[in-house]
């Protein structure tokens, strides 16, 4: 699966205890609907009812608060609405409480209790209902999480036929010297004068530039003398060259820049400097401060000035010669073209000033996204991005790419097992051994890490280790905020900004931007990532509602079964787990929702036909389904056992 995360919680117990109802010593009863206890998207949503008996010390007008209690977890208090209203010393209370308490993992395989207080003008009258319900049927926790991402949309309908004809050079200068030797660039004169003898009303325009190290008076006077000296022996050198007569009809042209920090930066980002050490610098630049503070602190960071330093400085001490026409015309770029030009760039044989002129926006974003490899198109948007700041459609991209790169996720149908002698939970994930040496030890810091895991080795020596895995996702949602600040009508960045707050578990924000995106666009991504958010959050109908209108997309008939499991329909869940099955069928959990889909419609032949495939595919099934409450109604079932054992399942 695409960049899913699943996660599986399932019981072991050696006995299994479901009480209809549950009593204090005061006689007081509990019961709790759904019984087991239902983990729904991100919680554990339960309605409970309360009898407490007739007492002499009831009296009318009390408040009665409850507070739930999951194994070690004890919560805010809930406040319950009961009746009668009067004369409760003669005929008890009866009371109603919903309460949503947030899932945690260990809470698997604890029972719920509850503590409650009447209090009536000072009279109290307190006591505990213990072991009212078990913890926790976990499908709501098995959604693929797999968010759809769209790129920004390109103009490929290439009409952009008006592309001045270009052709580019770069000279360049030893440190604080503006002079060009008398042999240098023999070929790139040569191309220009060929080019000039083609295209005779050509403007030149000259560039000249400086590294930013210096006083910037000496870097403003070395600018100027480098665009100048550029011109004067550029015209000299095709004169010399026999172009004397293409000369006439051209215009030359000069700019500077005294100090080039863009050009630092760009040298910088392509270096092999810490990413740490890249950002910190990149903060000075940004910082705005004045440039002899500017190049000290950069300079500090960088470790003071240095033979790695220099190989940053020496390619900005430049003159690029642009030669351009109006009367010819370009055509725009085919595919094969753009790819080249890509690779050109990507492999270090050609410079981000000669991408910004060969290129116009929509080829150079083009180029982008067909680009294959993560790094090669990371390079071309951060070079795109530097040129064309203003272009939301970059800032979403590299906010996607970012996000779509996330290192060392689990994937969707791995389990990992968690040993203990209440709980068993299975955990999405196939590890490799890079992430497994990574996790053996907890994280310094878990505020780094999203996903909370429960892992034990095979080796029982092991530690288990309790962590969270979070990823980059603070950024790019920073990115995409800003992408939506330049275009609040954007389809793609509403419903990768909603996709995004639904991976960090932001709900309400997700709902609202893929709401958003609905209103612009019909998108099947929209309508997938908004049921993947409604299902999270245990909207089961609004989420089945979404997930219909999402098409084929990988992973909906999985998810969509899910929702429908969760709301009560076993048989569209069937129809639809089938049809997940048909298409991956490698994948074992949809054999094993299947199963239970079958338990809770009452069908031992659904579970006899999927059990043992799921279980084929993962063995670790077996003892999770032979303790699992979904088939707590089978487990003495002589067919059941048949299918949940493992060597039967071969």
């Amino acid at each position: 699966m695409n960049r899913t995360i699943l996660i599986l919680g399932l019981l072991l117990a050696a006995v299994w205890y479901s009480p209809a109802q549950a009593q204090d010593a005061n006689k007081a009863t509990a019961t709790v609907t759904p019984n087991p206890l239902e983990v729904r998207g991100d919680s554990v949503r339960l309605k409970a009812k309360i009898i407490i008996p007739a007492h002499r010390k009831l009296k009318d007008g009390g408040t009665l608060t409850i507070i739930p209690r999951l194994g070690d977890y004890k919560y805010d208090k809930f406040t319950a609405t009961y009746g009668p209203l009067t004369n409760v010393r003669k005929n008890g209370i009866n009371a109603d409480v919903s309460i949503t308490l947030p899932f945690i993992t260990d809470m698997i395989g604890k029972d719920i209790d509850f503590t409650y207080v009447y209090d009536a003008g000072g009279d109290r009258i307190a006591g505990e209902v213990d072991d009212v319900a078990q913890c926790c049927s976990t499908v709501g926790l098995w959604f693929i999480n797999n968010a759809q991402y769209q790129f920004a949309t390109v103009d490929t309908v290439r009409t952009r036929d008006t592309q001045p004809l270009k052709l580019l050079a770069q000279f360049n200068f030893p440190v604080d010297i503006s002079k060009l030797s008398k042999d240098a660039y023999q070929r790139d004169v040569k191309a220009i004068g060929d080019f000039l003898k083609k295209n005779p009303e050509s403007t030149i325009t000259i560039r000249g530039f400086a590294s930013p190290e210096g006083t910037m008076k000496r870097n403003v006077q070395l600018s100027q003398e480098r665009s100048k000296q550029a011109a004067d022996w550029l015209q000299a050198k095709l004169k010399e060259m026999g172009y004397s007569g293409s000369l006439g009809k051209a215009t030359f042209k000069t700019e500077t820049t005294a100090e080039d920090w863009r050009g630092f930066k760009e040298t910088l980002m392509a270096s092999d400097y810490p990413d740490a050490t890249k950002q910190k610098v990149i903060d000075a630049i940004n910082a705005g401060k004045p440039a002899a503070e500017t190049e000290k602190n950069v300079m500090a960071l960088l470790g003071g000035k240095s033979k790695r330093v220099e190989e940053l400085l020496q390619p900005l001490r430049r003159s690029i010669v642009v030669v351009e026409t109006n009367k010819a015309m370009r055509p725009a770029l085919n595919d094969k073209q753009l790819d080249s030009v890509a690779v050109a760039y990507i492999s270090g044989n050609m410079e981000k000033y000669q991408l910004r002129e060969i290129l116009d926006k929509e080829e150079w974003l083009e180029a982008a996204q067909r680009t294959k490899a993560p790094s090669g198109k990371m390079s071309l948007l951060l070079a795109y991005y530097d040129v064309y700041r203003e272009d939301y459609r970059a800032i979403n991209d590299l906010a996607i790419l970012k996000l779509v790169r996330e290192p060392d996720a689990p994937a969707s149908d791995g389990i990992a097992i968690v040993g203990g002698d209440d709980a068993i939970v299975g955990v999405g994930g196939d590890f490799d051994s890079k992430f497994k040496n990574d996790i053996k030890k907890e994280p310094q810091d878990v505020n780094a890490y999203k996903y909370k895991y429960k892992i034990k080795y095979d080796n029982p020596q092991e530690t288990v280790v309790d962590f969270k895995y979070k990823g980059a996702f603070t950024e790019s949602i920073n990115l995409l905020e800003l992408a939506y600040q330049l275009n609040r009508n954007d389809w793609a960045v509403l419903s990768n900004l909603g996709a995004a707050y639904m991976v960090v578990e932001n709900y309400p924000k997700a709902i609202q931007y893929l709401t958003q995106s609905l209103a612009q666009k019909n998108s099947p991504q929209a309508h997938y990532n908004l049921g993947l958010a409604y299902a999270q959050t245990g909207q089961f109908a609004e989420s089945i509602r979404h997930f219909d209108q999402a098409g084929n997309l990988q992973g909906v008939y999985y998810n969509r079964g899910l929702a429908k499991l969760l709301g009560g329909d076993s048989a569209g869940a069937k129809a639809d787990l089938l049809r997940h099955t048909q298409l991956l069928p490698d994948h074992a959990m949809g054999y094993y929702a299947l199963a239970i889909a079958g338990a809770r419609s009452g069908d031992i032949n659904t579970i006899s036909e999927n059990l043992p495939k799921a279980i084929q595919r993962k063995k670790v099934l077996s003892d999770i389904a032979q303790e699992d409450l979904e088939f707590r109604n089978f487990h003495s079932v002589d067919a059941f056992k048949k299918a949940a054992d493992d060597d039967k399942s071969k």
